[in-house]
């Protein structure tokens, strides 16, 4: 049955960033996750995680194609960012408590691999947190910020409208934030009150 996805490049518009052989490897890691869970995954077989309702799994019943791994989406998510590090000794992941593997448990095992320098805990500003992976990504770096909840994104905004999105143009082209990634959950709790439930 047609679950009214569609690919995930075919969201993507053609950027200078598909040049970079990081992001290819990690557009192709996405998009055969995306496969993976769209070809072994019905409707009616899927259940919901407790506490965790967007990781929906397949049920125990469905096989996975020839040479794929099944793997819920929190583990999609940690080996896409395993694959963009592995594939790019300049890429880091920052954000609140990422170090132990975060809320959600998407960045676990990340600083046991990459070590400190690569994947580290920010102050709670979130602000910061994009303010910094803008100026790493402006030097060269390629930053995954992770902002917790997606709730908490708006207090950045500044830094995303005002600076990540405009550094090129505002340097006349001679820096840009090509390597920035923001993660961010949402919906995913349902029960976290005002500012961890959207």
């Amino acid at each position: 049955k047609n679950l009214g996805c569609v690919e995930p490049r075919d969201c993507l518009s053609p950027t200078p960033a598909e040049d970079n052989p990081m992001f290819r490897n990690l557009a192709k890691g996405v998009t055969a996750c995306w496969r993976e869970t769209v070809s072994a995954s019905k409707p009616d077989s899927l259940r919901l995680g407790m506490g965790l309702r967007g990781m929906a799994t397949a049920s125990a019943g469905s096989s996975s194609p020839a040479g794929t791994k099944r793997m819920n989406l929190f583990t999609a998510i940690n080996e896409a960012m395993v694959i963009a590090m592995e594939s790019d000794p300049k890429a880091v992941v920052m954000g609140e408590d990422v170090k132990f593997g975060g809320v959600f448990r998407c960045t676990l095992g990340l600083v046991d691999k990459f070590g400190n320098e690569r994947v580290f805990n920010t102050p709670l500003s979130e602000q910061g947190i994009v303010g910094f992976a803008t100026g790493m990504c402006s030097i060269g770096h390629t930053a995954i910020a992770e902002i917790q909840f997606a709730d908490y994104i708006h207090p950045a905004f500044d830094q995303i409208i005002n600076e990540s999105s405009k550094y090129r143009y505002r340097s006349g082209s001679q820096f840009d934030c090509g390597g920035l990634t923001i993660r961010t959950p949402y919906g995913v709790v349902g029960h976290g009150g005002v500012y961890h439930s959207q």
